[in-house]
């Protein structure tokens, strides 16, 4: 799972070099090897990728269709993750790579854990946007009740599906102490 999402995609660029590969193959080879990090891509990733690509990022349905499918031909081959995060940071408008952040979130999170690499890579693509100390991996000390505060809430809760202005007091709340024991409730927000 892990080493897939470390060998991201070198067999993907196109001829002319890699400084000329172009955004849409930076997108789908992410989104694979964020999918391809347990070892194994399935149909519902890849509609999910597509279907991703096509309506939020408005590329060309046959372009993601021939990108999609170049791609997973190469999801294997030893990559640069430092190469396309690079790309991303640099060229990337930060409403595109919010976008992409969310969701290769929804991708990593398919599976139920957030592994190392997986956290390091949201990290690299959040750039000074996302402290370091803003994302942990389910492996890490402590993490326990988190991972089955998790698990038994995404059963219970509804699924977020847009996204919602944040509240007015917003800022108020950034920097208050113990939010979780002094505020949470079981029943979901609304």
């Amino acid at each position: 799972m892990l080493q897939s999402l470390k060998n991201i995609f070198q067999k993907t660029q196109n001829t002319t070099g890699a400084d000329n590969i172009d955004e849409l193959t930076i997108l789908c080879g992410l989104m694979i090897e964020a999918a391809n990090t347990d070892g194994n891509v399935t149909n519902d990733e890849i509609n999910k990728i597509s279907s991703t690509l096509i309506e939020m990022f408005k590329e060309d349905p046959l372009e993601v269709k021939k990108v999609l499918t170049k791609t997973l031909k190469y999801k294997d081959e030893p990559k640069s993750l430092q190469f396309f995060t690079y790309k991303i940071n640099k060229s990337f408008a930060i409403e595109k790579k919010l976008l992409l952040i969310e969701t290769l979130w929804e991708i990593i999170l398919a599976d139920g854990e957030i592994h190392d690499f997986e956290s390091n890579l949201i990290r690299r693509l959040a750039g000074p946007e996302c402290p370091v100390e803003a994302i942990y991996s389910d492996s890490e000390d402590g993490m326990e009740k988190w991972v089955e505060m998790n698990r038994k809430y995404s059963e219970i809760w509804p699924v977020i599906t847009e996204k919602k202005i944040p509240p007015k007091d917003a800022k108020n709340w950034e920097n208050k102490e113990n939010k979780f024991e002094l505020y949470f409730d079981e029943k979901p927000g609304k």
